[in-house]
């Protein structure tokens, strides 16, 4: 084993449109990190490409270029490559995209206005505030955990986003937003948003709507509540929790 540069083959891997992860094994058996100059030399190098992301599965041809570029790095270096088990990756990496197509899912809720009665920006921003939300520099409001985890947003239906001093500002509708596989304890956070959307609703004089444009009732909640318990137990199932390591991962 001798010290090798791994700038040029990490800053290939990483063209090839999918997240990459590699480590390294030192000389007394533990793995770390590979660096594109690392300090240690390794006895052995291990290269992992993601399956799947929010842009898809896996390709074959991004597979290929994956398996070429360390057989040419490996030649240059002198050391060995294996690239094992190609289709079953393929087929595996097309069945987590179907499957993360499944559960990738955002539950949107409107407050919408009476035409003669627009909201202000300085009632919305009192009330958002109000709620724990603060407003982002892009001018949606964003809900967090104590963690500093987003949760979700509340944003202005029409173009221009919320002022920063909550002033000036008139809309006839705002969308509240939930990316449930990347939010963890999700029915609490969904709860958390419904009850802000009816309460939002009562105090503007407005109407909560659904993302088809119907009125949102107590038992419309409950059966998307039951729906993304059910979303949440195949996730879980999977190894996939919401708002885990591996959600995060695949869902960006």
């Amino acid at each position: 084993p001798q010290l090798a540069n791994f700038g040029p083959l990490l800053a290939s891997l990483r063209r090839i449109g999918k997240p990459v992860r590699a480590f390294g094994e030192r000389a007394d058996g533990g793995w770390e990190a590979l660096s594109g100059h690392p300090r240690n030399v390794y006895g052995q190098v291990e290269f992992g490409l993601q399956l799947a992301d929010r842009g898809g599965a896996l390709s074959q041809d991004q597979l290929d270029a994956f398996c070429r570029a360390l057989y040419e790095f490996a030649a240059e270096e002198g050391g060995a490559v294996t690239c094992p088990e190609r289709e079953a990756a393929l087929g595996l990496a097309r069945e987590l995209d179907l499957f993360c197509m499944d559960v990738d899912v955002l539950i949107g809720l409107n407050v919408v206005s009476a035409d003669h009665r627009p909201f202000t920006s300085e009632a919305m921003h009192s009330l958002a505030l109000e709620a724990g939300l603060g407003l982002e520099p892009d001018g949606t409001f964003l809900a967090r955990d104590d963690f500093g985890h987003a949760l979700f947003t509340l944003a202005n239906q029409e173009d221009a986003p919320f002022p920063r001093d909550g002033r000036g500002l008139t809309t006839h509708g705002v969308t509240l937003l939930f990316d449930v596989p990347r939010v963890a304890d999700g029915l609490a956070v969904f709860d958390r948003m419904t009850r802000l959307g009816f309460d939002l609703a009562w105090r503007l004089e407005g109407r909560l709507m659904d993302d088809n444009g119907r009125v949102v009732s107590e038992d419309s909640l409950n059966r998307d509540r039951a729906r993304l318990a059910q979303l949440f137990a195949r996730m879980e199932a999977r190894g996939i929790p919401a708002g885990g390591e591996r959600a995060l991962r695949l869902l960006v």
